[in-house]
């Protein structure tokens, strides 16, 4: 473990997302094609970040195990009334966290970082 605040970010981070996953969605969201696909990576991308600063593991370790819960979510949703579990979803969390891995690995994450603190 690296930092007792980013472990409560993170367990912040996971129960605020599991509720939000398990409620149902409202009338006028479901209108918009697709925005759940792009929720579903954004919140793994962050995610992503969290437990990278939360946990010293592996990253291989970090990312199955948020795929591991992306896919428990989608077998839970498949049981709850008015919602439903998609492959396509599971496929957006893997993505969210497959781009912030990659960009950890080639420095990207890090360049984008110094940049921003350049910016006037």
């Amino acid at each position: 473990m690296r930092n007792p605040y980013f472990l409560a970010l993170f367990a912040l981070a996971i129960v605020a997302f599991t509720v939000l996953f398990l409620k149902k969605v409202p009338h006028g969201l479901q209108s918009y094609t697709h925005l759940d696909k792009l929720a579903h990576f954004g919140i793994f991308f962050i995610l992503s970040f969290a437990v990278n600063k939360a946990f010293t593991y592996d990253i291989y370790t970090k990312a199955i195990s948020l795929v591991m819960y992306g896919a428990a979510i989608e077998v839970i949703q498949s049981r709850i009334a008015n919602r439903s579990g998609s492959w396509l979803d599971l496929l957006a969390d893997a993505v969210g966290i497959a781009t912030f891995f990659l960009m950890l690995k080639y420095n990207i994450w890090q360049k984008i970082t110094q940049w921003w603190a350049k910016a006037p």
